[in-house]
């Protein structure tokens, strides 16, 4: 046997092996993870059409599952005692939305019908006769403390937008999982004058991740797939618009029931400067939706 064509030919394998597993790691990553290239040509195209994009941070978009979710229940003792204090004084109504609880000023209305079953509302109507100035920062804290008493830190909620200035503020918490948000899952602070006015909490709650893990599409094909599909430059008319915002989530906008088990799918949720929401399924880039102030927060 001739050892040494032996030895070239294990040499030789050895190099196309390692070649092999080199370029598949290169595919995958970059498969992953915006090239640079595809970057400047991304942004030199939207500004053509008089799009910015705004802080526009590489997005590394690593396989992900669906999302079972489960509807939340309340315990209305705990929402009255977290909320009020205690159920001393406390009324409670039954309208064609839901049951309503009254305490003083205050109120707590768990819906029980319709689209919006399982939203939490509270009001505050007391009246503030002195302006008060409080920081952004000190409103995050007053919702973060609300929150707190809500779920007892058994939830991860991020704030994710706010808006307003000097006594009066708008702020958005959005529920997280494994670094994502669940954009179907929020509450709405309302804030003046270093009252929490209103709260509006519409939860999913999110229970697993199932299934097989699915490539993201890169954010430059969603982006070009929505100036196709939607004639976004044709909406926009002769107004400058600025992405503002681009990011990974969970949303329930197409929601999926098999096996009485309900899910919701990766999207990605591109803000615009003029209100407006497009939330992407991103694995089917084709299937998406348009929504309006959907709720979103401009600071």
């Amino acid at each position: 046997m001739n050892w040494n064509k032996v030895q070239n030919i294990l040499i030789i394998s050895f190099l196309i092996l390692n070649l092999i597993l080199w370029y598949g790691n290169n595919i995958f990553i970059s498969g992953n993870k915006i090239s640079l290239e595809r970057k400047e040509e991304l942004i030199k195209t939207l500004e053509e059409i008089n799009i910015e994009i705004v802080n526009f941070d590489d997005l590394n978009t690593k396989p992900m599952q669906l999302l079972e979710v489960v509807e939340p229940e309340y315990d209305e003792n705990i929402l009255i005692k977290n909320i009020f204090g205690d159920s001393s004084g406390v009324t409670q109504k039954v309208n064609n939305e839901g049951i309503i609880y009254e305490k003083d000023d205050e109120e707590i209305k768990i819906i029980i019908e319709g689209e919006n079953k399982g939203k939490v509302i509270y009001t505050n109507n007391t009246k503030v006769t002195n302006d008060i100035i409080i920081s952004e920062l000190e409103a995050i804290s007053m919702a973060n403390e609300f929150i707190k008493k809500i779920f007892k830190d058994k939830s991860d909620w991020e704030k994710t937008s706010i808006s307003g200035e000097n006594s009066n503020y708008n702020i958005r918490f959005n529920e997280q999982i494994d670094g994502y948000n669940i954009n179907s899952s929020y509450i709405d602070f309302e804030i003046e004058n270093s009252i929490i006015k209103k709260v509006e909490i519409k939860r999913i709650k999110p229970s697993n991740f199932i299934g097989e893990k699915y490539e993201v599409m890169l954010i430059d094909d969603v982006i070009y797939s929505l100036l196709d599909n939607l004639k976004i430059e044709q909406d926009l008319s002769d107004e400058d618009i600025k992405i503002t915002h681009i990011s990974l989530g969970y949303d329930k906008n197409e929601r999926i029931l098999s096996n009485d088990i309900e899910k919701v799918s990766p999207h990605y949720i591109i803000n615009l400067s003029n209100g407006v929401c497009y939330y992407v399924n991103a694995i089917y880039v084709l299937d998406y939706k348009k929504v309006v102030d959907i709720h979103y927060l401009e600071k």
